[in-house]
């Protein structure tokens, strides 16, 4: 599996979230039609740090969660339960990804008055250990 489907599958896999969108949380954007509420998620930047050597295999993602409802309540109640479950986590994920940590960045609201929708935009930094996947020749 990728960071991003196991990210995803984190998620989901969280019963607070389970509960409110069973799993309707998707990469970028919300299919046409959607029931909500929703959420959409996305890496925004992911640096990875090198030493002398090459890839150290840890890096910092930034991943963002929006999340869309109908009321205000339900979008903020969404985003709530999402930094509930992955704000100070850690450890393994699927794919073998260690996470040293998740920290909540920021948090802001927005409303769309063409599709009188409210959104939840929530900012994660994650700092991960990949595994270094070939040695280098000394």
């Amino acid at each position: 599996m990728s960071f991003d489907a196991d990210f995803r599958s984190f998620l989901v896999d969280d019963p607070g979230v389970r509960e409110l969108i069973v799993t309707r949380l998707y990469p970028l954007t919300l299919p046409q039609g959607c029931l909500l509420p929703a959420a959409t998620y996305q890496q925004i930047s992911g640096p990875r740090d090198h030493t002398m050597d090459g890839p150290s295999g840890l890096g910092t993602l930034r991943m963002q969660i929006t999340t869309f409802a109908l009321e205000k309540k339900n979008a903020k109640e969404l985003a709530n339960r999402i930094r509930l479950a992955l704000d100070g986590a850690y450890g393994l994920f699927g794919d073998g990804t260690r996470i040293q940590s998740i920290e909540l960045l920021d948090e802001h609201d927005e409303y769309d008055s063409t599709s009188i929708v409210h959104s939840t935009i929530v900012d994660f930094e994650v700092v991960v250990e990949e595994a270094v996947r070939w040695a280098r020749e000394a």
